[in-house]
């Protein structure tokens, strides 16, 4: 067997374990394990053993794991990983958080810091040229539903082009209607009429 072999054949074998790790259900000590492995899986070197581990995190949200959304923050944050990667990241941010403000602890300073910076880096990331992973954070932004981010949604928009305008806004209709949702979208109306008028 070459090397080459070798190494596809240990980047396989940490994909499957990805997946399978995604699919663990059970009691606490078994979930918690697989987050914590899928947490170092989702820094491997390999691309596609970082979107397994992604999709695998994703399939977790209903943990609402405070060190999982920060290890997603992590990943989000860096501009340089995979679009792929990047987006699915955002997609497991909007499912883990709103969990995380339903748990005893989500009034607890260090929660609400991860929490914070979290919804930071989403916010952070509509500034970015890839225009999936700016929808996917607009999706996750909709799907927290937290009022305080409608400002700082629009004021990371606020240079952007009709186009990424327009994507936001379509993300956010693919959402159910919620009070927090329909002030987004107006939000972003208004600055998309504003952008049109300016050309």
């Amino acid at each position: 067997m070459t090397k080459k072999t070798k190494d596809e054949e240990i980047v396989r074998t940490r994909v499957r374990r990805a997946y399978e790790l995604g699919n663990t259900g059970g009691n606490i000590a078994l979930w918690r394990s697989a987050l914590s492995e899928l947490r170092e899986l989702i820094r491997d070197e390999s691309v596609e053993v970082r979107r397994a581990a992604a999709s695998g995190l994703e399939q977790l949200w209903w943990t609402g794991d405070d060190l999982t959304i920060f290890a997603l923050s992590q990943v989000l944050k860096n501009s340089n990983e995979d679009s792929e990667v990047r987006s699915k990241v955002a997609l497991a941010l909007a499912e883990y958080i709103p969990v995380l403000d339903k748990s005893p602890g989500a009034n607890l300073k260090s929660i609400k810091g991860i929490r914070q910076d979290a919804l930071d880096i989403l916010i952070e990331t509509l500034k970015e040229a890839d225009l999936e992973v700016v929808e996917y954070a607009v999706v996750a932004l909709g799907n927290i539903q937290d009022q305080n981010t409608v400002t700082p949604m629009i004021n990371a928009l606020q240079n952007r082009s009709v186009q990424v305008l327009e994507t936001a806004i379509q993300a956010i209709d693919r959402l159910e209607p919620t009070a927090v949702r329909s002030k987004m979208r107006k939000a972003l109306e208004e600055l998309l009429d504003t952008r049109e008028e300016e050309q």
